[in-house]
């Protein structure tokens, strides 16, 4: 048994945009939205890509956000189990994702250890995605792994939408399944809360590669004239049959499900990450100063069992 334990603790502190106004007195007061960092648009000297999020809406089943990614040009994916959950992989321009920056809300989901991101640490995490930009070649991100193939910026919900309770469910092929429940308060008081628990689980194509995953995704905000605050909270836990070893191509002829890895292999992975986000603007005579203030904290545990016979 192996255990790794990492985290790693960031405070990014953004620049202050400090634009003369036109007039020397201002007299209209205006409420600071979400917290949206580093995207690009039409001005910015970028390839990038929003996807609708009405076809994600659709589309998403649980299943790693890699599949859906790669039905964007120059995006790839593999899995080790042969199904939609549990390990995934994906290139962008032939480049694996250590080489491509992954973010949400703008604040590096790279992993400290080896610079991948991996989406089967945090299940189901489209469910609370509420928009995906697709930046291929060096973009926009400051910050996380560098963006030699390009970026994946991810943003968290948008807490001020109205308030709604939602439960689904659904099942496939191999036994898979997923089953969650959302529930968002809309704001009050200058209050918004929103939360969403997963469950997912298959079985795998390859024999004896099962997934077994839960997560949870908590988001609050508070709004104000001048300020505002947002918390996101992060956690997925997650129960592998391992299935990454090769197999013969004799082998593969005989029965395609054929897994190299032994049965009893299997790993259990927790990360969880937290997320503090402000944004802060002050209106004077003739000057306009916002910044923003990111609180950043992950933290892994992972337990690795194999037994084989010499």
């Amino acid at each position: 048994m192996k255990r790794h334990l990492s985290a790693t603790v960031s405070v990014l502190l953004w620049t202050l945009f400090v634009n003369a106004q036109d007039k020397d007195t201002i007299t209209t007061q205006k409420k600071l939205g979400e917290v949206v960092i580093y995207k690009a648009n039409t001005v910015t000297p970028v390839t990038y890509q929003n996807l609708n999020m009405k076809v994600i809406d659709q589309k998403n089943t649980g299943q790693e956000p890699s599949f859906l990614l790669s039905e964007t040009p120059s995006i790839t994916v593999y899995s080790d189990a042969g199904s939609y959950q549990g390990y995934s992989y994906y290139r962008m321009r032939g480049m694996d994702q250590t080489r491509i920056n992954t973010t949400l809300d703008g604040m590096p989901l790279n992993e400290p250890e080896d610079q991948g991101a991996y989406f089967s640490n945090y299940p189901d995490i489209l469910n609370s995605i509420s928009n995906i930009q697709v930046q291929r070649g060096v973009g926009t991100s400051k910050n996380g792994a560098a963006s030699y193939a390009g970026s994946v910026q991810l943003f968290s919900p948008d807490v001020r939408d109205s308030a709604k309770t939602t439960i689904g469910g659904g099942y496939g092929a191999y036994n898979s399944y997923r089953l969650f429940g959302e529930y968002q308060t809309g704001v009050r008081n200058h209050k918004a809360l929103y939360i969403r628990a997963s469950q997912v689980a298959t079985d795998g194509y390859k024999y004896h590669s099962a997934n077994h995953s839960q997560s949870i995704f908590v988001s609050g905000g508070l709004f104000y004239d001048k300020s505002t605050w947002k918390l996101n909270v992060m956690a997925g836990h997650q129960k592998n049959d391992m299935a990454w070893l090769g197999v013969a191509d004799t082998l593969i002829a005989k029965d395609r499900r054929t897994n190299g890895n032994l049965s009893d292999e299997k790993d259990h992975f927790f990360q969880g990450l937290v997320q503090l986000q402000n944004i802060w603007q002050h209106r004077a005579v003739g000057y306009r100063v916002r910044s923003h203030l990111c609180l950043l904290c992950i933290q892994g545990q992972c337990a690795y069992m194999a037994h084989r016979d010499c």
